[in-house]
């Protein structure tokens, strides 16, 4: 079938039969379903973002034990200088930073720290906090109240 080559109209009785058929509940949520699949993703509006992102920041209390060995590797201090928590809190105030519209460079410039280093605290920070959601939907504590 050429897409370019125009198409013949349809007869009265071709273009009732055709409406009957669009008009079935079926076909119209597979229609529906189709137009769902080739649409863009939408993004929510900013107001909505930033809170969905400090709203899952306040997970982050505590870091996991391959969260803390990656942290101690890239800040290069030893484990008895700092605790979980104090990770959390570091990541948790780079990344409310980083919602909050600061480069990664002003950050980086706050905390005297390396431009590098930062970005690799920041990508921590995000598995940090993904580790804590699924630790969360796995122990079936609400995240969302509706």
């Amino acid at each position: 079938m050429d897409i370019n080559k125009p198409q013949q109209p349809l007869s009265i009785e071709q273009a009732g039969n055709y409406l009957k058929e669009q008009s079935d509940d079926k076909v119209m949520k597979a229609n529906i379903k189709k137009d769902i699949d080739k649409a863009k993703i939408s993004i929510a509006p900013e107001g909505d973002r930033i809170r969905y992102l400090s709203y899952a920041l306040n997970f982050l209390t505590s870091v996991s034990p391959e969260v803390e060995r990656a942290f101690l590797t890239i800040s290069g201090t030893i484990s008895s200088s700092i605790s979980c928590r104090d990770i959390a809190k570091l990541l948790r105030k780079i990344m409310a930073c980083r919602i909050n519209g600061y480069s990664v460079q002003a950050i980086a410039h706050h905390l005297k720290e390396p431009v590098e280093r930062i970005k690799m605290l920041e990508k921590l920070a995000i598995i940090a906090v993904q580790e804590e959601i699924e630790r969360h939907k796995v122990s079936d504590i609400p995240i969302l109240n509706n």
